[in-house]
Formats: structure tokens, C-alpha cells, sequence
């Protein structure tokens, strides 16, 4: 796949689309519903970002560790390459790492995952290696650890050749500290190939355990682990895959090929219930267009749980769905609503959709959430927003909270 190839797809998940007009809510099915008493206010703003050392414009979700406190990542900051935070149960925020760019990584726009002594891990997709350039940065792209005392580690800079480039997908651990993530080019066709799979194991050896080549393609959201097996999901490969594969690299299958009238472009991690059925969204495709939520079962049999509908209800799913003891679904569009700057829903067990928030980009409020949302034991459900807010340029983006 060339590289312009590459971005008429895996391009359509990642930028800007008008919505679908408004006229299509009125061909909505049955299964539509909102709640008239849910306003603006009912999300609380946890968190204002500034656009100074604190960073701006988040596009990473939230991790949450035993004592509540969370962690992310955000763009810019005080060296300009972005930061790792720490923020607390009384809404303090603290900045434990500053990016500088090409030498420790630039551009941080993944999830965190945290290991059982504290330490952070991640990737940035731009930064790193001063010798590789690619869509016009420095530095195809690192995997780093910060540990408890905000020291950063590069556990490994991406060369842009056969190791990968541009991870825009976070790491998965498993329990004897290896970590695993995905680039969304590099490999076999160089700076701008389909991607890889990899590993970092404890001692910091790094392995590509597959490279893509078109049967799947492009992944661009972390992976999960289970029972020692990898699920993720590629952009690119028709209109987007869903693969697996063992923790060596051995026995990748494709679970789910998507044509577009099923969803299109998953961007987003999926997530996986006790019976093993996978749970998640497309960027695009689906009955109006505008994004779809799926469930894949065990026998590869996939079913559009919902279809967005481009208005009222958002479009572009840019983040994936958590999912409470009853079996309802929550998750955010990047954009729609009734103010087209995105939106908070639940789909129910009986596959209904409601409107939990439509943000409305004011001085309190954000716009445009980015990241999959948190759920804390009480059954807030935590987000981000990449943007509003009542800070400059417009709002750098805000944390929130939401009780449905």
C-alpha cells in the first residue's frame, strides 16, 4: 500500500469530516432514545488544561490506579513535546515528565499502562531517533517508561525501517513486565508500511513479532491481552481488520474483515467481557456513515450493536467502549450532537442508544473527546476532551466526569 494509499483511508479516521445533516435523525430506528433531562451540566469538569507546563490538547484516555488517582498524557508542554500528568482525587494535577522532542520522544497521544510498582508506560508517534524523518517531524516515533520519580527511560526509538514507525496505539503488559504495541507504518515497505507488531521484554530487547502486509493494515490503537493471546484491530485492509495472534508472534488470524456497510476504520482498542466476545467502535461506515458499535463473538459472528447517526447521536467514534455489570456500553463521538462538538452515550443490553452529554465547546465545557472513558468503582465514568474548556486558544481541553 502506498502512502497515499495509506492516508485516503486510515486518513478519513484521523481528520476532520462534515457531519451528517441533522435531516437523517429523522429516519432514526426504534431503538433511538434520549433523555431530555440531561444538559450540559451534567458533566463536572475535573480538570482545565492551561496550554503551559501542564500541556494541551489531549488525545489519550485516562488510566486509574487502587487509590483513584489518574494518569495521562497531553501535547505541547514546557519543552514543547508534550507531558506525562498525575492527577489526584481532588483534581490536582501534577507533571511528571516533559517531552523535548527528537531525543526522548514528541507528540505522546496514547493511553498509559502502569505496572504494580508505579511505573508508566507508553509511546510517543513522533520523536525519538534525530536520523529518521517522517510526515515532516523528527524522529519516527519511541516506547518509553517513567517511573515513579518521573524519570523517563527510551526503551526503544524507532528507526523507521523494519522495526516500525509512527506508534499511535499505547502498550499492553503482561505479568512478567513485557510490553507489546503496534506502529501504524513502517515495516516491510519502509518508513511508510503498513505497520508491525512488537515486543519489549524486560531486559529491553525489542522483537517484531509480525509485520503486516495488507491482510490488515495500519493499526493505529492499543492492543489487549488475554490468556496470553493479542487482539487488536488495522485501519486499513478492505475498510479495517480485526486480528489476533499469540504472544510470540506465531498464529495470526484476522477474526473480522469490515466492508463498510458494517462499520469502517475501527481507530480504537477493543474490549473483551468474561465469555469472550469483543467489544468495540468504527470510525466511519455503519448504516448512516457515521460510526458503528460492534460485538464480535467467539464464532467470528460480528453485530452492529448500533449505528451512529451522524446528528443528534454524533459521528466518528475515535475511542473505544467500557462496559458496566449490567452489560451497558459507554463511549464518546469526536463530533455530532446537537452542538457538533461531540458527545457521551450508552448503549444498553437491548441495544438502545441514549445521549448521555453533548458537548457544547463553552468556557466550562469541552469539545471534540478523545480516549476511551474510565469507569471508577462508584460508576462515574472519567474523559477527556482534546479541546474547549475555558483556557486560551480556544480551550486546550478539559478532564470530566459523568454519572449516568
Amino acid at each position: 500500500m502506498k502512502r497515499n494509499q495509506f492516508w485516503a483511508a486510515a486518513g478519513r479516521a484521523l481528520t476532520v469530516v462534515p457531519a451528517i445533516a441533522l435531516a437523517l435523525s429523522a429516519a432514526l430506528s426504534a431503538q433511538v432514545q434520549t433523555e431530555p433531562n440531561w444538559k450540559n451540566s451534567s458533566t463536572i469538569v475535573v480538570y482545565t488544561f492551561t496550554g503551559q507546563a501542564d500541556g494541551m490538547y489531549p488525545r489519550a484516555g485516562l488510566i486509574r490506579d487502587q487509590a483513584g488517582n489518574f494518569y495521562g498524557v497531553a501535547q505541547s508542554g514546557t519543552y514543547g513535546g508534550g507531558t506525562v500528568f498525575k492527577l489526584d482525587e481532588t483534581g490536582a494535577l501534577s507533571v511528571l515528565y516533559s517531552f523535548a522532542g527528537a531525543p526522548d520522544g514528541e507528540r505522546p497521544v496514547a493511553a498509559l499502562t502502569r505496572d504494580a510498582v508505579g511505573n508508566l508506560y507508553g509511546t510517543t508517534e513522533v520523536g525519538g531517533d534525530p536520523n529518521c524523518s517522517i510526515y515532516g517531524h523528527t524522529g519516527c516515533g519511541t516506547v518509553f517508561k517513567v517511573d515513579s520519580t518521573g524519570k523517563e527511560t527510551i526503551l526503544h526509538r524507532f528507526s523507521g525501517g523494519a522495526d516500525g514507525a509512527y506508534p499511535t496505539g499505547g502498550l499492553v503488559l503482561d505479568y512478567k513486565g513485557n510490553v507489546y504495541g503496534t506502529t501504524s507504518s513502517g515495516g516491510s515497505g519502509g518508513v511508510y508500511g503498513m505497520g508491525v507488531v512488537f515486543k519489549v521484554d524486560t531486559n529491553g530487547k525489542f522483537t517484531v513479532l509480525h509485520t503486516f502486509d495488507g491482510w490488515g493494515a495500519n493499526p493505529s490503537a492499543s492492543m489487549i491481552l488475554h490468556s496470553g493471546v493479542l487482539y487488536g484491530t488495522t485501519v486499513s485492509g478492505n475498510a479495517g481488520t480485526i486480528f489476533k495472534m499469540d504472544k510470540s508472534g506465531r498464529n495470526f488470524a484476522l477474526l473480522y474483515m469490515f466492508s463498510g456497510a458494517d462499520g469502517a476504520h475501527p481507530s480504537a482498542e477493543l474490549f473483551r467481557d468474561t465469555a469472550g466476545n469483543l467489544y468495540g467502535t468504527t470510525a466511519e461506515g455503519g448504516e448512516y456513515g457515521a460510526g458503528t458499535v460492534f460485538k464480535l463473538d467467539t464464532t467470528g459472528k460480528l453485530t452492529v450493536l448500533h449505528s451512529l447517526d451522524g446528528g443528534h447521536e454524533g459521528s466518528r467514534p475515535l475511542a473505544g467502549v467500557v462496559r458496566d455489570y449490567k452489560g451497558n456500553l459507554y463511549g464518546t463521538t469526536w463530533e455530532g450532537g446537537d452542538n457538533y462538538y461531540g458527545t457521551v452515550f450508552k448503549v444498553d443490553s437491548t441495544d438502545i442508544l441514549t445521549v448521555l452529554h453533548t458537548f457544547a465547546a463553552g468556557q466550562q465545557d469541552g469539545a471534540t473527546p478523545f480516549g476511551t472513558l474510565v469507569r471508577d468503582r462508584s460508576g462515574w465514568l472519567y474523559g477527556i476532551t482534546e479541546s474547549g474548556g475555558s483556557g486560551p486558544y480556544g480551550g486546550c481541553g478539559i478532564v470530566f466526569k459523568l454519572h449516568p
